[in-house]
């Protein structure tokens, strides 16, 4: 017995990085502790009619590069058999910087709160979860300078999504559906997503699918459905866009550095969107998994001497 729950912790630890951002989650108390950077670039956005076009501030008319870096963290806890608790918190410096002329700004704050449940209804095979997350902003969105930039959407958000995966062997296939409701004059949105990957030694890597589609339009801060002047925003889709649709993909990649602690690189590219940004995303993150489970009781045999009577 001993044995047996030795070889499921070792091959819990082996694959809780590779398979903990989809349907699967930590083993009952154990602590799964994300953290990381991330870099955020864009100088496009995709309008009204998913054609690209350059960000530009308002006013002063010229475009800019947008680029922000965001240090997380992000501990998950399974407290209850298949029931886990996550909270986020993030840091957030952005800058605006002019491709031809004008006047860079930039900001540095405390990004929005995020926190959340993952409940599995069934074994790891094949195993269907369901999320809840909520999203608690750390400032007002309105009443900000035109030489600003927000940190994020500064709005209350509940996500509602659903997650079922496969694994088989050394690989996995999942997917997920889900609602982002919305508030604060947001639209919500119907979120779809699917990853593949697998695991070969201590390398393990995953292509992912993520997308996003607004329920309805809506322009919120900006002046138009067309023309983003939202204070705070530099122009760019990335902040206080009312109604973003969004397609985009990419890369996991990952290596165990010990039986308790990963590393991963995670790059992402956006495909296609209305109303949202163009970019390109990079990020380095740290995984280190906890296991507070006790070990189990062993019974003890009393030693009883040949010569002993009865």
């Amino acid at each position: 017995m001993t044995t047996c729950y030795r070889i499921i912790g070792l091959l819990f630890l082996l694959t809780t990085p590779l398979f903990a951002d989809f349907a699967w989650i930590p083993k009952e108390e154990s602590l799964f502790f994300r953290g990381g950077w991330t870099y955020f670039h864009s100088t496009e956005n995709y309008a009204s009619d998913s054609v690209l076009e350059p960000i530009t501030v308002y006013p002063g008319n010229y475009d800019i590069s947008l680029s922000d870096h965001r240090f997380w963290i992000e501990p998950e806890y399974t407290f209850a058999p298949d029931l886990a608790g996550m909270l986020r918190v993030e840091f957030v410096s952005a800058s605006a910087t002019p491709i031809s002329v004008g006047s860079g700004f930039g900001s540095t704050s405390i990004g929005d709160l995020a926190a959340g449940l993952k409940w599995r209804l069934n074994t790891d095979q094949f195993p269907v979860t369901i999320e809840t997350r909520i999203k608690i902003p750390t400032y007002h969105m309105r009443g900000r300078a035109v030489d600003e930039l927000s940190p994020g959407d500064g709005n209350a958000d509940v996500l509602l999504k659903t997650h079922a995966g496969y694994r088989f062997n050394r690989m996995f296939v999942t997917g997920a559906l889900g609602l982002n409701l919305r508030f604060g004059g947001y639209s919500s949105a119907f979120l779809f997503s699917l990853a593949a990957g697998g695991r070969y030694n201590e390398v393990y890597g995953a292509v992912f699918l993520d997308t996003s589609f607004s329920l309805s339009e809506t322009f919120l801060l900006g002046s138009s459905l067309n023309t983003h002047t939202a204070k705070g925003s530099a122009g760019s889709y990335s902040r206080f866009s009312g109604s973003p649709s969004l397609v985009a993909a990419g890369l996991k990649l990952g290596v165990k550095a010990s039986q308790t602690i990963g590393i991963e690189a995670k790059l992402e590219r956006s495909l296609w969107g209305r109303r949202a940004p163009s970019y390109f995303q990079f990020g380095l993150n740290v995984l280190i998994t906890s296991d507070f489970t006790p070990p189990p009781a062993q019974v003890r045999l009393k030693e009883v001497p040949f010569n002993e009577e009865n």
